[in-house]
């Protein structure tokens, strides 16, 4: 337990935490003694992180983010259990999927992207903005970290991919550059108060199975980072756990890069 950045009985909405990078969050920010609010998709997310679904800190509520009805009733309920949140963490991320025809997917598949990457995330927030903003002061204030995307600033780098139908889809980068405006906007809210809101640009983190070397060129993304590696999980814990910090009260509206140095070239 770190007492530098005092996490204990923090009380900290999770979405994608049954995620590969979400997961790592979610075991660290329990190791520091957080009561965790988890969004998951269903019972089948709930296998990847099945450890944790009997703990007494950690709550669960099952939505599908793209159904709007369904979030309003699960996010009604948590309103009304937690009086107050202390900070909300956005890590739930979808696209329309990779292929060549990337610019010619249905436009509900598009909508999805949106919704799960920019409207949920904003719904979600404006739903809470009670349980954030009570009894704060300008040293304890509520924490919003929106894990956005290196493609959220950048257009994919095409020389990366084996080949043309595994290029990272437009409405993924489209949406992520959404969420990072919706960051910038909400800091400026005068209706949030005390409430800060910031975004993690996530560069190259992935998840190193089969998938990713079949479309991946290791070697030529790699050569795009400075650091000459590929990001971990590990390599966010230490900016998230600042931000959710009172160490953190005077940084809001930023966007913060872990990408290695790409966003340096």
């Amino acid at each position: 337990m770190n007492k530098f950045f005092n996490l204990k009985n923090k009380v900290i909405f999770l979405t994608g935490a049954s995620g590969f990078i979400g997961k790592k969050i979610l075991y660290s920010l329990n190791d520091e003694g957080c009561i965790l609010i988890l969004l998951l998709r269903n019972k089948q997310s709930l296998k990847k992180i099945k450890q944790f679904e009997k703990k007494k800190n950690i709550y669960i509520y099952y939505v599908d983010l793209n159904n709007e009805k369904e979030l309003e009733i699960v996010l009604f309920k948590i309103k009304n259990k937690f009086k107050k949140i202390d900070s909300i963490i956005n890590m739930a991320s979808s696209s329309s999927g990779l292929g060549s025809a990337r610019f010619k997917n249905k436009f509900n598949n598009f909508n999805n992207a949106f919704n799960t990457n920019f409207l949920a995330p904003l719904k979600i927030i404006l739903t809470l903005k009670n349980s954030l903003k009570k009894g704060r002061t300008s040293k304890n204030t509520a924490s919003v970290i929106n894990l956005s995307s290196i493609y959220g600033i950048f257009s994919p780098d095409q020389n990366i991919y084996k080949n043309d139908k595994y290029v990272n889809p437009i409405d993924y980068g489209c949406s992520k550059s959404s969420q990072i405006q919706m960051s910038r906007y909400l800091a400026n809210d005068k209706a949030f108060g005390k409430v800060r809101f910031n975004n993690i640009i996530v560069g190259p983190v992935p998840n190193q199975n089969v998938n990713f070397h079949q479309q991946i060129d290791k070697k030529k993304l790699i050569s795009k980072i400075p650091i000459r590696r590929l990001g971990q999980p590990d390599d966010l814990i230490g900016i998230i756990f600042l931000l959710l910090s009172s160490k953190s009260s005077y940084i809001t509206g930023s966007s913060i890069f872990v990408d290695g140095g790409w966003s340096s070239n």
